[in-house]
């Protein structure tokens, strides 16, 4: 995964990735899909622009990105979980695109010459980078001067209520989150991070979606196909694991409405420059 991550935990990590590629995105409400959409929209790429996409997982915005720039652009799409890098190669040749390439790589270890792009993206992931600074570095080694960074976070609350409650369940019964930073970000955060890597010109712009879950089983599919849950879990006893899991459905079913499970999912868009200065 990435160089300082320990070993065990960074093959752990990919494993989960990789089991989870065949499902990823597909449980629970369109979240994925729909900011992807508004990210493109806040990045405004042009027809022919070269756009670097970074942890693709499935392709949620590269795929559409890849329309956006037409035949005379292109599109790569990069991941470091193989499985997560063939579901994304999968669904751009099942929609006839040709100008997508898909490749295995390191974030923070892009195997890319300076100034290849004129645009990147990169999607609820920088929270998995556990040298953030560098990762973005390396993004905008690989911009061209004045090239455009989009990323999109969960802000503070992520998915209200139900983030919460997984957190205060994952607190009580003695977890240590396998992420190695926070999840939810405050601008001003992201913001002097971006300006440290070499960005300008940043613009945050954050935006919330009431997408209720059917039930509480869809809650929990929808947790575990989107981050290292079962890595987490298996800290746990198998007994306790299946404690765990009832304990958190039994609090997400007392949030049953006859709409469904509600959920406020809270977004932030980013979207900068890469200084024309090195």
């Amino acid at each position: 995964m990435h160089s300082n991550t320990p070993k065990g935990l960074e093959y752990t990590l990919r494993n989960c990735w990789d089991r989870t590629a065949p499902k990823y995105g597909q449980a629970g409400p369109p979240i994925f899909s729909i900011s992807a959409q508004r990210l493109l929209e806040l990045l405004s790429l042009e027809p022919g622009d070269r756009l670097l996409d970074v942890a693709c997982g499935t392709g949620a915005v590269a795929i559409p990105a890849a329309k956006q720039v037409g035949p005379f652009g292109q599109v790569t799409a990069t991941d470091y979980s193989p499985r997560m890098v063939a579901e994304a190669e999968k669904e751009a040749n099942k929609r006839g695109l040709s100008n997508i390439t898909c490749a295995c790589m390191e974030a923070q270890n892009l195997k890319f010459p300076d100034n290849s792009f004129d645009a990147l993206t990169c999607g609820f992931a920088l929270f998995f980078f556990p040298d953030m600074r560098r990762t973005l570095a390396e993004m905008r080694r690989v911009l061209v001067p004045g090239g455009k960074v989009g990323l999109s976070l969960w802000a503070k609350g992520a998915i209200v209520p139900q983030w919460p409650i997984l957190g205060e369940t994952i607190k009580e019964y003695g977890l240590r989150p396998v992420v190695p930073n926070p999840i939810a970000w405050r601008p001003k955060d992201i913001e002097a991070l971006l300006t440290s890597a070499g960005f300008s010109d940043i613009e945050i712009v954050e935006e919330r979606y009431d997408l209720p879950s059917r039930e509480a089983s869809e809650v929990w599919e929808f947790t575990l196909s989107v981050g290292p849950i079962e890595v987490m879990l298996e800290q746990l006893p198998k007994n306790k694991r299946q404690e765990f899991i009832d304990a958190f459905l039994s609090r997400i079913q007392e949030l049953a409405t006859p709409e469904g499970i509600p959920a406020n999912f809270r977004v932030l868009y980013i979207v900068a420059k890469a200084r024309t200065d090195r």
